[in-house]
């Protein structure tokens, strides 16, 4: 089984959703308040920039993480399973556009750029998840619907993680967590 098929099934069992929502949720704590928690008034500005990007990495790499538990929640094998894969990828590039804020050598123009790159990459993400997600019906996935998912969902993600709305990612990793941990296990299909 390839990497691209493991990623395209949803987690088997309830407590891995409840561990990957969990997980995301302290990783969005600590990309939030991990400045506050682990900085001292005596702390130099390279140390206070050095614990702000090391919480910072850890809530990119917190959308992983909660990338699996929705898909826990889910429950649904995405189809066809290079989209999943793909959201993967673009949630890791993530990092990769935040390597100039690391070193803080910047333009106006980088400045400008990066920010809505590095959103638009989330809600890239959260459109293919979306895609891979629907039903894989002839009448679901007709381009008009994929089209309309692809661009609802990435819009509005986008739009969300660009008007400062993070915080409320903790609180989404969290409802995730209790709704997979009461998540009922799939029905037994009968064969008649």
């Amino acid at each position: 089984m390839s990497i691209v098929d493991r990623l395209a099934a949803p987690p088997t069992t309830r407590m891995s959703g409840v561990a990957w929502a969990s997980a995301a949720a302290v990783g969005f704590v600590l990309a939030a308040f991990g400045p506050a928690l682990f900085s001292t008034p005596t702390d130099s500005p390279e140390t206070l920039l050095l614990i702000s990007n090391l919480t910072g990495a850890l809530g990119v790499l917190a959308f992983l993480a909660l990338l699996r538990a929705v898909h826990a929640a889910v429950g649904r094998r995405a189809v066809p399973a290079w989209l999943i894969a793909l959201a993967y990828v673009l949630l890791a590039l993530r990092l990769l556009v935040l390597v100039p804020f690391f070193f803080g050598s910047l333009d106006t123009f980088a400045a400008a750029v990066i920010p809505i790159t590095f959103f638009a990459l989330a809600g890239a993400a959260a459109a293919c998840a979306a895609i891979g997600w629907m039903p894989a019906t002839p009448e679901s996935r007709t381009p008009l619907r994929i089209a309309v998912v692809g661009l609802t969902i990435g819009i509005v993600v986008t739009l969300m993680l660009l008007t400062g709305t993070g915080l409320v990612l903790i609180v989404v990793s969290l409802a995730l967590a209790v709704m997979n941990a009461f998540r009922k296990p799939p029905a037994a299909i009968d064969e008649e």
